[in-house]
């Protein structure tokens, strides 16, 4: 087995990120993980902490919460002993105490209430570098979405997105056929907390049915823009948009068009891995005619 250069130390990282992402359900071990990344795990874990800030053991555990805290959230078909289990824990009441001593709740509490704003303290994600921008210019075509507002501080966010997706389990279009976007009117680093607003939507190919869930109608208009795929957690998501607005457009020979920026989730978590996770932005243009990057 080959030891890594510093030319592959983030490919070997990621390559491990990836492997630890498909198999969070199941049971993992340093040397599964070191022979995935393909480097011997003295070498590894040393290499893994200096990326990452904790152990393999932290990160997998931290990363099994994570997707816990949506299930719980978002999943209530899923029973907190299903939850439980998905995370490697062999009773409920072991994965109720590991959880409650980790975000100072139960399993049972949180799915009542809640809140997200601990997990960008608790839970880390590894912060690789940024992304090279492969950039293409296409020519959006207008397309109907449904949308619930979010008007306020992005902790409160996920409130919205449980009204979203109630509505969209009742009578919305469904992820597999209706393709699902974001509108950023706001960048939430650079506004007062209760100024931010974005839009959470999904296509809309019938009529909108009047509904108790605050969704209403609107438009991505014909657009020209620049899109750039974003591969990777959405934790990183907002420092893509940043970079793609900042380092981008200024070298290039477009000039900012008239809409916000938008978002396509071309698929969602925890459905597939975070690591597997494709996120296509969309930032409106005008200038010189269509052209690819």
């Amino acid at each position: 087995m080959n030891e890594c250069q510093p030319t592959d130390y983030d490919s070997r990282v990621k390559r491990a990120i990836r492997f630890i992402e498909k198999k969070l359900d199941q049971p993992l071990s340093l040397k599964e993980v070191a022979v995935a990344a393909a480097i011997s795990p003295h070498h590894f874990h040393r290499m893994f902490v200096d990326a990452v800030g904790m152990t393999v053991w932290r990160y997998i555990q931290g990363r099994r919460f994570k997707r816990a805290c949506y299930q719980l959230a978002f999943h209530h078909d899923k029973s907190v002993t299903e939850v439980a289990l998905d995370a490697q824990y062999s009773t409920p009441e072991a994965f109720s105490k590991a959880f409650k001593k980790a975000f100072g709740v139960s399993p049972t509490q949180f799915r009542r209430n809640p809140d997200f704003l601990f997990l960008s303290g608790s839970i880390s994600t590894y912060k690789q570098r940024n992304q090279t921008m492969e950039v293409d210019i296409v020519n959006f075509k207008r397309t109907a979405i449904a949308v619930k507002e979010h008007n306020g501080p992005v902790d409160r966010l996920h409130e919205t997105l449980q009204q979203f997706v109630a509505w969209r389990k009742a009578s919305g279009p469904s992820p597999m056929v209706s393709r699902t976007f974001n509108i950023y009117y706001d960048d939430p680093e650079l506004v007062a907390a209760n100024n931010f607003r974005m839009d959470i939507g999904a296509e809309l190919r019938a009529t909108l049915k009047p509904n108790d869930f605050g969704i209403v109608k609107k438009a991505i208009p014909d657009l020209m823009c620049a899109v750039f795929r974003h591969h990777g957690s959405w934790d990183r998501l907002g420092s893509a948009m940043r970079q793609f607005y900042s380092g981008w457009l200024p070298e290039s020979e477009y000039a900012a068009g008239d809409f916000p920026m938008f978002v396509h989730r071309i698929n969602l978590h925890p459905q597939v891995a975070e690591a597997d996770l494709l996120t296509d932005i969309y930032l409106p243009v005008k200038g010189p005619s269509a052209q690819q990057y």
